[in-house]
């Protein structure tokens, strides 16, 4: 997730639509919940990504799970992740359902902006 829009964005990811979280705090909660009902125990984690220089800092201050190079720092991530109880060797896809996003989010397609479809 970006917290902060780019244009650019949608290039560098090959997109052509983007969600706009209005309610992030309700988005997030429902992400949660959903992921839950599929990964039970698993510990959840969320915060902005901290953007450092690879040539200017050691292992230890580096975060595996928050840190990024430098370099995309535009992009103002911020990521969610989940833990399991135990170390997994590999880890499965999984689909989860959130439900109507209406009340918090809004979806915007630069396909249908450039066709005038609604």
């Amino acid at each position: 997730m970006a917290a902060e829009y780019a244009y650019r964005l949608f290039g560098d990811f090959e997109a052509d639509s983007c969600l706009i979280i209005h309610k992030p705090r309700v988005f997030i909660e429902r992400l949660v919940a959903a992921v839950r009902t599929k990964l039970p125990d698993w510990r959840t984690f969320g915060t902005g990504v901290r953007y450092v220089d690879p040539m200017n800092t050691t292992k230890e201050e580096l975060d595996i799970f928050f840190c990024k190079h430098f370099k995309y720092a535009y992009q103002k991530e911020y990521r969610m992740i989940w833990i399991p109880p135990k170390p997994e060797l590999k880890l499965n896809f999984i689909d989860v359902e959130l439900g109507s996003l209406k009340d918090c989010c809004e979806l915007v397609s630069l396909s249908r902006a450039h066709t005038g479809e609604q």
